[in-house]
Formats: structure tokens, sequence, C-alpha cells
């Protein structure tokens, strides 16, 4: 009996459909077992991944830690050992950029099993009982926090990896760009000004959270109407998941389209020390399917990575037509930094952002940190 165990990320999105398509993918192959474990959404963002591939073979990872997963040799190239026809289909059904965040090096380390991006959320149902319609630009979203009541409020998540996560976005579309290699100060500070009026205006409890506990919070109580920068998460567009379904849609931008979300998501890389990589690739060439993505992954909680779900009329029906109001976003998203490093800076720039909405720190020094951060990884 082969034995692979796997680490996931603690939501329904996260785990569920890994341990649904597992059992699926064993009840074809009786010799074989995946077990599943799961660590915070916080760990899947930055815990090292070098100290997961000691023990598990099976890894949920963020595409910024993939320079320095190559770098350390702790996962495996998937295209050494999955046939180039299956790679191609991957690449061909790609959301957005997803795909192509896990190539580095000339080589294939991941697939995208799960894709996401920055996004916005919003409750139809108190937005439409205050007449106010969603925001497709940052003028838009201005005036509609201006007309809120004081009873509801709009809300951003800015922990420090959200809050360097929704600054890059933001920079992104004012630069009408989805790659950015270097921070310009000038600019860094706009955003930064944004951010701390967002921030002042967001619901005093969730001011430094994480996109689940907003969408949980928004999902269960009637006091938050509108998030302008969001991971988004289908669950919670769907009919009886919590009491209130949020709706999403592309992010307000300053451009013609919703250019430079953040790109999210979830990779699946297989452990260089695992000693069945040709079973986990297996497995891994199984929940990447089509015909998993479209079944068993998305009915089970999960939010798929491959483009035919994402077109699918019966997913989008099932979900509010979450896919398809947030695809332009999708395609347009903007990848994190990947090199070695990226991590670090990841939570450098957040924790610097962080004491500048406290204010501990000043919007220039804050605007050339982030610079400095960036020239010192980018620049090796």
């Amino acid at each position: 009996m082969i034995k692979l165990r796997g680490i996931a990320w603690d939501h329904v999105r996260g785990f569920a459909p890994l341990v649904a398509t597992s059992k699926e993918f064993q009840q074809r192959n009786s010799e074989l077992s995946i077990i599943w474990d799961k660590h915070s959404l916080k760990d899947f963002e930055d815990f090292p991944v070098e100290i997961l591939a000691e023990t598990y073979d099976l890894i949920l990872l963020d595409h910024p830690s993939i320079g320095e997963n190559v770098k350390k040799g702790v996962i495996v190239p998937l295209d050494e050992w999955i046939s180039s026809s299956v790679l191609e289909e991957q690449a061909q059904n790609s959301v957005g950029p997803s795909y192509q965040s896990y190539h580095w090096e000339g080589h294939q380390w991941a697939f995208a099993i799960d894709a996401a991006a920055q996004v916005s959320a919003y409750r139809s149902d108190l937005l439409n009982r205050m007449d106010l319609s969603v925001p497709t630009t940052w003028d838009e979203v201005l005036n509609l926090v201006s007309k809120l009541p004081k009873t509801i409020k709009m809300a951003i998540p800015l922990n420090s990896t959200h809050a360097f996560c929704s600054f890059l976005t933001i920079y992104s579309n004012f630069n009408n760009s989805n790659s950015v290699d270097s921070i310009e100060t000038q600019l860094a500070m706009e955003v930064l000004d944004l951010l701390q009026f967002l921030s002042n205006q967001t619901h005093a409890e969730l001011r430094y959270s994480n996109p689940i506990q907003v969408l949980d919070r928004m999902s269960s109580t009637n006091d938050i109407a509108y998030v302008p920068i969001i991971f988004g998460y289908c669950n919670y567009s769907q009919a009886n998941f919590r009491t209130f379904p949020i709706h999403f849609a592309d992010i307000p931008s300053k451009q013609q389209t919703p250019i430079g979300g953040v790109l999210g998501g979830v990779g699946l890389a297989i452990s260089a020390h695992s000693k069945h990589i040709e079973a986990a690739c297996q497995y891994a060439e199984f929940v990447s399917n089509v015909q998993s993505q479209q079944g068993t992954y998305f009915t089970s909680g999960g939010q798929p990575g491959h483009l035919q779900a994402w077109s699918n009329t019966r997913i989008n029906e099932l979900s509010n037509h979450f896919f398809a109001r947030t695809i332009h976003t999708m395609e347009g998203a903007s990848m994190r930094p990947r090199a070695a490093g990226s991590i670090h800076l990841q939570e450098q720039a957040g924790q610097s952002i962080h004491r500048f909405l406290s204010g501990q720190q000043t919007c220039l020094d804050t605007a050339q940190s982030i610079c400095q951060l960036f020239d010192a990884i980018l620049t090796k």
C-alpha cells in the first residue's frame, strides 16, 4: 500500500475538495491512500515549504514561494514526471496567469488547482435597499462610501499579508500594469493615501483582518455592504453556505479594464523528498483535470483552477455567477514577486504598511521602505 500525505489550508475551499477528490482517486487506485492535514491561511501564505516537504508528499502553496522553493530544491519539476500533453492542456486552460505563476527557470513546479485574484465583494440586498450601485471606478468607490449610513460599513482585509496585496493591486491598477518589478515612490505614496482612507472607513472590528474573517462577518450580519479589494471565495456566493450570500465583481479600476488585481489561488506541488513521486503526480493529474475540476472539486466546496470550470454555465448558476463576474480581473491579474526572498519581501512590506496605517510611520518612509525591499529582492 502506497501512503501519501498532503498539507492543505483550514477552510472548506482549501481542504474539503482535496479530501473528496482523494477519495475518488483511491476508489480507482485501491493500492494507494492519501491523508490530508491542514494548517492556517497564514501558514499557507508564508510557512516555509522546505519544512513541509520533509513530512508531506503533496503540498498546497502560494506562488510567491516558487523561487525560494526551487533554489532550495524542495519540490519537483512536474514537467520531468508528467506528459507534455497534460502540461499543454493545463496551460491552455489557465485562468489568467495562474498556470504561469508556478513556472520558474524553465520548469513547471505546481498545477493551479485553484484560481483566484483580488476582486470586489458586495451584498446586493443591502446596496439595492440603499439604491446604490456596485462601483467600477475608484471615484465611484469614494462616492459609495460617502453615502453609507453609520450602521453599515465597507471593509477591507488589512492584516500584514493582505495590506501588501491590496497595496500591490492598487499600485498595479494605477500604473496600468499587471507586472511590478520596482516601486516608484510618488505613486506608492498616492496608493498608501488611498489605503489609509479605506482603512479609516473599514468596520473597526475588521481593520486588520484576513479575507475569511471579513467574508464571515459580511455573510452573517448586515453591517458590511461592500469590500473594494479582497481575494474572491466562490463559497460565499452560493446559497446556504452562510446566512447571506455575497456577490463578487471585478476590482474598481482607474483604467478602462480591471487590470492589476493581485493573483492568489493555490498551486499543488510535490515534495522532492517524497518516496512516491510518480503516485503523487498521478493524483496531481487527476485533481487538476477538467472532469474533477467541474465535478467533485467544485461540488465539495472548491474553487476550480481550470478555465472550462470557470466558464461552465451550471457552476456559474450555482455560485451567483461568481466566475463570470470576476473573469476579467483574473485575465488582467498581476503576480506578486516570485524570486527567492519574496515571502520575506511580502512580510516586511506588509508590516511597514501596518506601521503607516497605525500612525507609527510616515507615508514617505513607508513608500521608500517598500521601494528598497523590491530593489533588494528583485535586483539581486
